[in-house]
């Protein structure tokens, strides 16, 4: 019987240029005050990272990537909840929250398949419970377009979704809102944009 290899680690790396690159990073850290103003709230799909898609915005963005996008549970309000109080040291500047889907989405398609009675792999319930929201969403606006439709009005939904936690939670900054679509090559399309103003400013 022949000896099988060591397994080899995906990405290798130097010990050195790690801690230099660390001891870089925490300078970059202790100079940058975290003060984003912009929230992205993504899919996970490895496809489609913020850093790559926003290309120098980086330093700006506070990240909630999750399955298809979806907007609900304690942890993506508790982003919510830091971001829109984080102090601003530029007041003359509005905060945005983007909402951005892509098509192919697999959460997205799972829950198609779901809703409408296709053939579908058998989903874990974690991953069951996380798009019930999507799930019953997609029955209530019927097959009709498939998935791509779903794909953009879920994305049109979140931002809703969004708006009402920002009131909720009676954010103290105005705050634009806009949902995203990213079609790959031919880049994003925007599908709705819209505006928090807190009350005390209204």
């Amino acid at each position: 019987m022949s000896e099988q290899p060591e397994p080899q680690p995906v990405l290798p790396f130097d010990v050195d240029e790690i801690r230099e690159i660390t001891a870089s990073d925490h300078r970059y850290i202790a100079d940058h005050p975290h003060s984003p103003y912009l929230f992205w709230i993504g899919c996970s799909d490895a496809r489609v990272p913020e850093t790559s898609m926003l290309r120098g915005r980086e330093q700006q963005v506070f990240t909630h990537r999750h399955i298809a996008n979806l907007f609900h549970g304690d942890s993506v309000k508790a982003s919510l909840v830091f971001f829109s109080n984080l102090e601003r040291s530029e007041v003359n500047r509005v905060p945005e929250i983007f909402v951005v889907g892509h098509l192919d989405c697999g959460g997205v398609r799972a829950a198609y398949s779901v809703a409408h009675g296709n053939e579908s792999p058998s989903l874990h319930a974690d991953l069951l419970r996380w798009l019930d929201p999507l799930i019953a969403f997609s029955r209530e606006i019927g097959p009709d377009g498939g998935v791509d439709r779903l794909t953009r009005e879920n994305i049109k939904q979140q931002v809703k979704n969004v708006l009402q936690a920002l009131v909720t939670q009676d954010a103290k900054h105005t705050i634009h809102v806009y949902g995203y679509l990213y079609k790959g090559d031919s880049g994003f399309a925007r599908l709705v944009s819209e505006t928090y103003i807190p009350k005390s400013n209204s």
